[in-house]
Protein backbone atom coordinates (compact mmCIF):
# COMPACT_ATOMS: atom_id res chain seq x y z
CA UNK A 1 0.00 0.00 0.00
CA UNK A 2 2.78 2.38 1.08
CA UNK A 3 4.40 1.78 -2.23
CA UNK A 4 0.92 2.49 -4.42
CA UNK A 5 0.97 5.44 -2.23
CA UNK A 6 4.31 7.05 -3.01
CA UNK A 7 3.66 6.24 -6.71
CA UNK A 8 0.86 8.24 -7.62
CA UNK A 9 2.99 11.01 -5.12
CA UNK A 10 5.10 10.33 -7.89
CA UNK A 11 2.91 10.35 -10.83
CA UNK A 12 1.00 13.70 -9.27
CA UNK A 13 4.31 15.42 -9.30
CA UNK A 14 3.96 16.43 -5.66
CA UNK A 15 7.04 14.75 -4.93
CA UNK A 16 10.45 14.23 -7.35
CA UNK A 17 11.61 11.46 -5.22
CA UNK A 18 11.02 9.58 -2.51
CA UNK A 19 12.35 7.12 0.07
CA UNK A 20 11.70 5.18 3.16
CA UNK A 21 13.01 5.44 6.99
CA UNK A 22 13.87 1.91 9.19
CA UNK A 23 13.18 -0.49 6.15
CA UNK A 24 15.37 -3.21 5.80
CA UNK A 25 17.71 -2.79 2.82
CA UNK A 26 15.73 -5.51 1.06
CA UNK A 27 12.66 -4.17 1.00
CA UNK A 28 14.30 -0.94 0.07
CA UNK A 29 15.28 -2.39 -3.00
CA UNK A 30 12.08 -3.98 -3.91
CA UNK A 31 10.44 -0.59 -3.74
CA UNK A 32 13.04 0.44 -5.96
CA UNK A 33 11.61 -1.94 -8.27
CA UNK A 34 8.49 -0.99 -8.15
CA UNK A 35 8.70 3.05 -8.51
CA UNK A 36 11.81 2.97 -10.19
CA UNK A 37 14.49 5.03 -10.18
CA UNK A 38 12.98 7.76 -8.22
CA UNK A 39 12.87 5.90 -5.43
CA UNK A 40 16.27 7.59 -4.12
CA UNK A 41 17.17 6.32 -0.45
CA UNK A 42 16.19 4.77 2.54
CA UNK A 43 16.85 6.54 6.26
CA UNK A 44 18.68 3.91 8.99
CA UNK A 45 20.24 4.66 11.53
CA UNK A 46 24.53 4.19 11.10
CA UNK A 47 27.45 5.20 12.65
CA UNK A 48 31.09 3.60 12.82
CA UNK A 49 29.77 2.24 16.08
CA UNK A 50 26.90 -0.24 16.24
CA UNK A 51 24.37 -0.11 18.56
CA UNK A 52 23.52 -3.55 21.04
CA UNK A 53 20.42 -2.51 21.26
CA UNK A 54 18.04 -0.01 19.92
CA UNK A 55 18.33 3.50 20.34
CA UNK A 56 14.72 4.10 21.06
CA UNK A 57 11.77 1.39 20.25
CA UNK A 58 11.39 0.33 16.45
CA UNK A 59 14.95 1.62 15.80
CA UNK A 60 16.81 -0.17 12.92
CA UNK A 61 20.69 0.51 12.51
CA UNK A 62 22.28 -0.12 9.06
CA UNK A 63 24.75 -3.60 9.12
CA UNK A 64 27.61 -3.33 7.12
CA UNK A 65 25.94 -5.92 4.92
CA UNK A 66 23.07 -3.45 3.83
CA UNK A 67 25.80 -0.35 3.33
CA UNK A 68 27.19 -2.85 0.51
CA UNK A 69 23.66 -4.13 -0.55
CA UNK A 70 22.22 -0.29 -0.83
CA UNK A 71 25.08 0.91 -2.67
CA UNK A 72 25.15 -1.96 -5.16
CA UNK A 73 21.72 -0.91 -5.83
CA UNK A 74 22.52 2.83 -6.43
CA UNK A 75 20.36 3.82 -3.50
CA UNK A 76 21.67 6.30 -0.81
CA UNK A 77 21.38 5.99 2.74
CA UNK A 78 20.39 8.60 4.54
CA UNK A 79 22.72 7.85 7.75
CA UNK A 80 21.08 9.63 10.96
CA UNK A 81 22.90 10.29 14.35
CA UNK A 82 26.24 9.29 13.00
CA UNK A 83 27.63 10.53 16.09
CA UNK A 84 25.49 8.26 17.73
CA UNK A 85 23.35 10.49 19.90
CA UNK A 86 26.65 12.00 20.96
CA UNK A 87 28.40 8.63 22.06
CA UNK A 88 31.22 8.89 19.55
CA UNK A 89 32.83 12.35 20.65
CA UNK A 90 31.71 11.59 24.45
CA UNK A 91 30.50 8.21 25.52
CA UNK A 92 30.23 9.27 29.26
CA UNK A 93 28.50 11.75 29.46
CA UNK A 94 25.41 10.56 27.10
CA UNK A 95 22.16 9.54 28.97
CA UNK A 96 21.86 6.23 30.20
CA UNK A 97 19.92 4.75 27.59
CA UNK A 98 22.12 5.88 24.94
CA UNK A 99 25.54 4.80 26.93
CA UNK A 100 23.63 1.04 27.27
CA UNK A 101 23.10 1.23 23.37
CA UNK A 102 26.22 1.49 22.69
CA UNK A 103 28.21 0.12 25.44
CA UNK A 104 30.66 -3.24 24.17
CA UNK A 105 33.98 -3.82 23.49
CA UNK A 106 33.70 -3.62 19.83
CA UNK A 107 33.00 0.40 19.84
CA UNK A 108 35.11 0.91 22.68
CA UNK A 109 37.98 -0.22 20.30
CA UNK A 110 36.65 1.54 17.46
CA UNK A 111 36.95 4.68 19.42
CA UNK A 112 40.28 3.86 20.09
CA UNK A 113 41.31 3.21 16.79
CA UNK A 114 39.88 6.63 15.60
CA UNK A 115 41.53 8.16 18.41
CA UNK A 116 45.09 6.55 17.22
CA UNK A 117 44.17 8.06 13.55
CA UNK A 118 42.91 11.35 14.21
CA UNK A 119 46.17 11.74 16.80
CA UNK A 120 48.29 10.91 13.24
CA UNK A 121 46.39 12.86 10.61
CA UNK A 122 45.24 16.00 13.20
CA UNK A 123 41.88 15.28 13.72
CA UNK A 124 39.47 15.00 16.18
CA UNK A 125 37.50 11.36 17.60
CA UNK A 126 34.49 12.68 15.59
CA UNK A 127 35.90 13.96 12.24
CA UNK A 128 37.92 10.71 12.24
CA UNK A 129 33.97 9.30 12.56
CA UNK A 130 32.28 10.95 10.19
CA UNK A 131 35.33 11.03 7.90
CA UNK A 132 34.78 6.96 7.86
CA UNK A 133 30.92 7.17 7.46
CA UNK A 134 31.60 9.06 4.24
CA UNK A 135 34.57 6.23 3.21
CA UNK A 136 31.55 3.50 3.10
CA UNK A 137 31.02 5.25 -0.53
CA UNK A 138 29.56 8.36 -1.92
CA UNK A 139 25.42 6.73 -1.63
CA UNK A 140 26.43 7.87 2.50
CA UNK A 141 24.45 10.65 3.86
CA UNK A 142 25.05 11.31 6.67
CA UNK A 143 22.65 14.02 8.70
CA UNK A 144 24.62 15.69 11.39
CA UNK A 145 23.36 17.45 13.56
CA UNK A 146 24.41 18.31 17.57
CA UNK A 147 23.44 15.82 20.51
CA UNK A 148 25.75 17.69 22.49
CA UNK A 149 26.76 21.23 23.05
CA UNK A 150 30.61 20.63 21.82
CA UNK A 151 30.85 17.42 19.68
CA UNK A 152 34.16 18.27 18.56
CA UNK A 153 34.15 18.27 14.91
CA UNK A 154 34.24 20.89 12.05
CA UNK A 155 33.22 19.77 8.67
CA UNK A 156 35.52 21.94 6.92
CA UNK A 157 38.46 19.63 8.15
CA UNK A 158 36.87 16.66 7.53
CA UNK A 159 35.94 17.10 3.62
CA UNK A 160 39.74 17.93 2.75
CA UNK A 161 40.77 14.12 4.97
CA UNK A 162 38.13 12.27 3.02
CA UNK A 163 39.07 13.57 -0.43
CA UNK A 164 42.60 12.66 0.25
CA UNK A 165 41.52 9.33 0.69
CA UNK A 166 41.60 9.60 4.54
CA UNK A 167 38.09 8.34 5.03
CA UNK A 168 38.68 4.89 3.55
CA UNK A 169 40.80 4.08 6.43
CA UNK A 170 37.96 3.37 8.75
CA UNK A 171 35.71 1.36 6.70
CA UNK A 172 39.15 -0.55 6.33
CA UNK A 173 39.71 -1.07 9.81
CA UNK A 174 35.71 -1.63 10.46
CA UNK A 175 35.91 -5.02 7.28
CA UNK A 176 38.42 -6.33 8.93
CA UNK A 177 36.92 -6.95 12.17
CA UNK A 178 33.74 -8.27 10.99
Amino acid sequence: HLAEALDAMLGRGTALSVGVSNWRADRAIQARGLLGPRFVASSLQFSIVQPVSPTWPGTRSASLAEIDILGAANLDLISWSPLARGWVPKPDKVSSDIRVAFRSQHNRRVLEECDLIGVEVGLSRSEVALAGLLGFGAHIRPVVGVSQPDEGYSLGRVSPFVSQGGGDLVPQMLRGWS
